[in-house]
C-alpha cells in the first residue's frame, strides 16, 4: 500500500513539472515577436506572415501606457479601409477567374490573373493581381490631389470658388476639370486667387511625379521587393526607440547594430546585412508606446502615396499611429509634405547642412532681366526642387556624383519638365504651403477625406 501511494505520489509531481515547463515555453513565445531568431529574407521566402486587413479599430495597448492608445482606437475609428491586402493568393488560369473580385480600388476590373513577381522562375502559378491603373483612374487620382492642396495647403478657398464636372468621351474615359463658378476663365479672377491657384498647381505637379512613379497614382498600394523589405527592416530597428520599443539583433554584439550580421550573397539583395531579430519588447521607461510595432511584418513593407518607409514615415504623422495609416490620401500626402517644408526650412535656415566641408544651401537657377531686358539664367545658394526631392525621398541633404545618383537625377528632370515646371527653379516656403498643425490633426485629416469623397467620389 505505501509504494502504491509513493508511486501515486511520484506521478502526480513528474505531471506538474511537465505542465510548468509547457506553459514557461509558451509565455516566451508569446507576444507581437517570437523568441526565434528569423529574418526578414525568410518571411518572405516562405510568406509565412499572418494575412492582416486594416480595420477601424486598433490593437488593445500593452503595458505599461494604456491611455494614450486607448486614444488613439477612439481617434483613427471610421476611417475605412487602407492598404491592399498584403498578397492576393486566389488562384486562376484565366482572366475570367478573377471576375467579380472586390478590388481596394472600387474598380470591379482590377484584379487579372498574372504571375506573381515572388513565384520561381518558370513557375506555371498564376494568380489574381492588380492591372495597372486604368487612364480615368489616373486622372481621378490627380483631381483628388489638386484639390487636396488647395483646401489644405492655401488659401485658395477663401478668395476662389470652383466646382469640378466630370466628362466621358465615347471610349469611356473620364476627364475631371475644374470649373469656376461663376462661369468665368482664370484670368478674370482676382490677383490672389490668381496667385493661390498658380501656387497650389506647381506644388500638385511637383507631388505628382514621385506619387505616379513609385504607386502608379495607387496610395494604398505596398513596396514589396527585396531592397524595399531590407530597408523597411533596417528603419524597424533603427527607429525602435521613437515608437517606445526595444529590438535586440541576435547577430549584434554589444550593442544593437548589423556589424556582426551575415551578407546577402546572391539576388538583388547581395552585399546587404541581414538582419536577425531575437527580440522585441515595449520599453517601460518609455512616454509612449506604438502598439502595432511588435507586429513588425505589417512595418516590412514601403506605404503611402510615393512609397515611404514606413519606419520613417509613421513618425512624421504620429508616432502612435498604425502603419497602414500612410496608404490614407491625408496623412500619406501630409507626411511627405513635412518631409519638404523641413528641406526647404533647413536649407534656408541659419544652420544649413555641411556637404565637403562648407555649409550647402542648395543649388538653384533664378531667370532674371539683365541691363538690356533680356532673362538670363543665374545660379542662386538656395534649394531648388532637385534638393527637396532628394531629402525627401532618400533622405540625402548632399548631391550626390555617382551614376545612379546622375542617372534618377535625368529622370526627376524629364519627369519635372512633362508636367511644365523647372526642376532648377528656387524654391521657398511661401511654395510649399501652409501645415496641418499638429494638434487636431487626426480631425482635420477626417474632414478633408470627407470633401474629397463628397466632391470627387470613385468614378466607378
Amino acid at each position: 500500500m505505501f509504494k502504491r501511494t509513493l508511486l501515486f505520489g511520484v506521478f502526480l509531481l513528474t505531471a506538474l513539472a511537465v505542465v510548468l515547463v509547457v506553459g514557461a515555453r509558451t509565455t516566451e513565445t508569446a507576444g507581437g515577436v517570437s523568441s526565434a531568431v528569423h529574418t526578414w529574407a525568410d518571411q518572405f521566402a516562405q510568406r509565412a506572415e499572418p494575412e492582416h486587413t486594416p480595420t477601424l479599430s486598433v490593437a488593445q495597448a500593452p503595458e505599461p501606457e494604456p491611455e494614450p492608445q486607448e486614444a488613439t482606437k477612439e481617434l483613427y475609428a471610421g476611417w475605412g479601409s487602407w492598404c491592399e491586402p498584403m498578397h492576393y493568393e486566389i488562384e486562376c488560369k484565366t482572366h475570367k477567374d478573377c471576375e467579380g473580385k472586390t478590388h481596394v480600388s472600387g474598380r470591379n476590373d482590377a484584379l487579372k490573373c498574372l504571375h506573381p513577381w515572388w513565384a520561381e522562375k518558370g513557375s506555371d502559378l498564376r494568380i489574381c493581381n492588380p492591372g495597372g491603373a486604368s487612364r480615368t483612374e489616373r486622372r481621378w487620382r490627380y483631381a483628388r490631389l489638386r484639390e487636396l492642396v488647395g483646401q489644405a495647403y492655401f488659401d485658395e478657398t477663401e478668395h476662389c470658388e470652383w466646382a469640378w464636372e466630370v466628362e466621358e468621351n465615347k471610349h469611356g474615359t473620364k476627364s475631371f476639370n475644374r470649373v469656376w463658378a461663376d462661369g468665368k476663365q482664370m484670368h478674370h479672377q482676382n490677383w490672389r486667387c490668381q496667385r493661390e491657384w498658380a501656387r497650389a498647381k506647381k506644388l500638385t505637379d511637383f507631388l505628382w511625379v514621385p506619387y505616379k512613379r513609385e504607386t502608379s497614382a495607387r496610395p494604398f498600394k505596398r513596396h514589396r521587393l527585396d531592397p524595399d523589405a531590407a530597408a523597411n527592416a533596417k528603419a524597424w530597428v533603427k527607429e525602435a526607440s521613437v515608437y517606445g520599443w526595444k529590438i535586440e539583433l541576435a547577430c549584434a554584439q554589444p550593442k544593437r547594430t548589423a556589424k556582426n550580421c551575415p551578407r546577402y550573397r546572391h539576388g538583388p539583395m547581395k552585399g546587404k546585412r541581414m538582419l536577425y531579430v531575437k527580440s522585441a519588447e515595449p520599453d517601460p521607461e518609455a512616454e509612449q508606446v506604438n502598439p502595432h510595432y511588435g507586429e513588425e511584418y505589417r512595418w516590412s513593407y514601403g506605404l503611402g502615396p510615393v512609397g515611404k518607409n514606413t519606419g520613417y514615415g509613421v513618425q512624421d504623422w504620429d508616432i502612435m499611429a498604425p502603419p497602414e495609416v500612410l496608404c490614407l490620401e491625408v496623412p500619406g500626402i501630409e507626411a511627405s509634405m513635412r518631409d519638404i517644408r523641413g528641406a526647404v526650412k533647413v536649407y534656408r535656415g541659419t544652420r544649413p547642412p555641411t556637404c565637403d566641408g562648407e555649409p550647402y544651401r542648395g543649388r538653384a537657377i533664378k531667370i532674371v532681366e539683365d541691363e538690356n531686358g533680356e532673362k538670363i539664367e543665374v545660379e542662386v545658394d538656395a534649394p531648388s526642387w532637385y534638393d527637396v526631392h532628394r531629402v525627401a525621398s532618400a533622405g540625402a541633404w548632399c548631391p550626390k556624383k555617382s551614376a545612379k545618383a546622375t542617372k534618377l537625377r535625368r529622370n526627376f528632370t524629364k519627369q519635372m519638365k512633362a508636367r511644365g515646371l523647372r526642376p532648377a527653379e528656387p524654391v521657398t516656403e511661401a511654395m510649399v504651403g501652409n501645415p496641418i498643425p499638429k494638434e487636431g490633426q487626426i480631425q482635420r485629416a477626417t474632414e478633408l477625406l470627407a470633401h474629397l469623397d463628397s466632391v470627387l467620389p470613385s468614378p466607378w
